[in-house]
């Protein structure tokens, strides 16, 4: 029988955080029920520890949504050894769990050096998160005349909801009720565009 790979599921660090993990079956519940065991995960190097016997190194990374550390022992140092703090890293791992501290355990990390990398990686994660998140139930709002064009709603809305730190993702969902495909290529097209940007994770604001 062919050995199969478990998906590694892009994540957000908050998704990880926010999940439930069952250490006897080494696998996080997602808060929409989703059931992972290996991640695949972005972000920016904030701290580097290294024991002093040289037998451990921990870096922790920080996405802007989260932080998490990532953890290697013995012959799986040189993982790590070459990153340093500032470095924006693509990891791929497996999730761990000890002392309550919820961790990595890195299987492949590579330093990103190519800023479209950056916007290419964001996107996905965009589409990743939308398919996710599933659809809404539908709420009741105010009907919005069919010759608005949807885009329109859409920068009206971050308009509207931004009172400083730019609007959710879950926001739009609730308040568009668009099909999850829909608003996802929304988002993408107005972000090469310029007509809104990315402060954090998930969340967007126009640009003025």
């Amino acid at each position: 029988m062919a050995f199969r790979r478990e998906i590694a599921f892009k994540l957000y660090l908050k998704e990880i955080s926010n999940g439930k993990y069952d250490k006897e079956e080494r696998v996080l519940t997602l808060s929409n029920g989703l059931k992972v065991r290996r991640v695949h995960v972005i972000g920016t190097v904030v701290s580097k520890y290294e024991g002093k016997e040289k037998n451990y190194l921990a870096l922790t990374i920080d996405d802007g949504s989260d932080t998490i550390r990532l953890k290697v022992w013995g012959e799986d140092i040189p993982k790590l050894a070459s990153i340093e703090i500032g470095d924006t890293v693509d990891v791929i791992g497996r999730i761990r769990e000890y002392g309550g501290e919820l961790y990595i355990s890195p299987e492949i990390v590579r330093k990103i050096e190519d800023p479209n990398f950056e916007i290419l990686r964001e996107l996905e994660m965009i589409k990743s998160y939308v398919s996710r998140r599933g659809k809404t139930e539908e709420l009741e709002v105010e009907m919005v005349p069919e010759e608005i064009d949807k885009r329109e709603q859409l920068l009206r809305l971050i308009e509207e909801k931004d009172y400083g730190e730019g609007v959710s993702m879950d926001t739009l969902f609730e308040e568009l009720g668009l099909d999850e495909e829909e608003l996802s290529d929304l988002i993408i097209e107005l972000l090469n565009e310029g007509e809104i940007y990315e402060p954090k994770p998930g969340v967007y604001r126009r640009v003025l």
